[in-house]
């Protein structure tokens, strides 16, 4: 009997529909994805979290603080102009932090020896910010590595944990992970390949585990170091490329790719066409009269008929036209 205690966590939402759609008449064990899990794990004990619009004021309030920031970063003092150039610094230095380094230890790397300035001045300018925080009690992405605490009672309500890895984890993930370790069973599944020597290299640094075969799925307790294969994993067939003149025999071909996996037993669900860009979507649209796919991207709200109705009444008023419908073809509008 599958114990019910333990929690499953997983990298994305579709990892846990397909673990779910494996039990019929049991009941499902809790399962989590890995940013709800982690959004669970830790806790900064007197702060509350910063939302992002706040964030952007006490950033802009940080710059405007240091006066290198404008004068030689050239980073916008001006609010409104703050907002269009923004993305980079929470970026950088979110990045910094769950990556576990800091400006002071980067900046004298011989890399970053034409930056040492530049460095000094973000560093103010971090400490500017964190400093903001601090003072209302605040904390946000790039603060809380510095700051969190392991919600033991919460790790602890799991006889065991098991977390299926797809990716790399960050240092400050990989750091959370050891903690619970120390509260609980913790185990992690993942695959070797010869695409994630990153996460083998990371794995055998955490477990003095030297030897990983490639295409296998393995599970690691973290408490014991103890290594099982679960199974085999299956190489990737060769890519097939193919080079079409049109869009539209891109599609034809995609269309009769779909329908010959299907043929060959492959589960509609699970194949997916990738388009280069979302424009390629409404192409696609034309052409899939038999309505084989669904669209993730949604429709786009100027391709409805409502809105080509609603267009074509308001360029009518405004060229001073009278709008005549038919009522025979109400339906088409439907």
């Amino acid at each position: 009997m599958r114990n019910l205690n333990q929690l499953f966590v997983f990298t994305n939402s579709r990892k846990i529909r397909e673990f779910n759609a494996g039990f019929n008449d049991e009941l499902i064990p809790k399962s989590l994805s890995i940013a709800e899990f982690y959004k669970k794990a830790v806790f900064v004990n007197g702060r509350f979290e910063c939302d992002s619009t706040y964030a952007l004021v006490l950033m802009n309030r940080a710059c405007a603080s240091v006066k290198e920031a404008n004068s030689v970063l050239k980073i916008p003092t001006e609010f409104f102009e703050f907002l269009k150039n923004n993305d980079y610094l929470f970026s950088f230095f979110k990045e910094l932090a769950i990556s576990k380094k800091s400006i002071a230890k980067i900046k004298f790397n011989d890399i970053y020896a034409d930056f040492e300035e530049h460095l000094s001045i973000l560093e103010a300018v971090l400490k500017e910010y964190e400093s903001l925080l601090d003072k209302e009690d605040l904390y946000d992405d790039i603060t809380l590595p510095k700051i969190y605490s392991i919600n033991e009672a919460y790790i602890k309500s799991f006889s065991e944990i098991s977390l299926h890895i797809d990716g790399i984890l960050s240092e400050f993930e990989w750091e959370i992970l050891e903690k619970i370790s120390k509260l609980t069973t913790l185990k992690i599944i993942f695959q070797t390949s010869v695409f994630n020597k990153k996460l083998i290299e990371k794995i055998r640094q955490i477990s003095a585990i030297s030897e990983f075969e490639n295409y296998k799925k393995y599970e690691l307790n973290l408490n014991t170091n103890e290594l099982v294969c679960l199974e085999n994993i299956t190489k990737f067939e060769p890519v097939l490329v193919r080079n079409f003149a049109t869009r539209s025999l891109q599609c034809a071909y995609a269309m009769a790719k779909a329908s010959e996996f299907v043929r060959e037993g492959i589960k509609p669900e699970n194949i997916a066409v990738i388009l280069p860009d979302e424009s390629f979507s409404e192409i696609l649209r034309l052409h899939d009269r038999d309505k084989i796919f669904n669209y993730a991207m949604g429709e786009s709200f100027k391709n409805s008929k409502f809105y080509k109705s609603l267009s074509y009444i308001t360029r009518a008023i405004n060229e001073g036209a009278s709008v005549k419908f038919d009522q025979s073809k109400c339906e088409s509008y439907e």
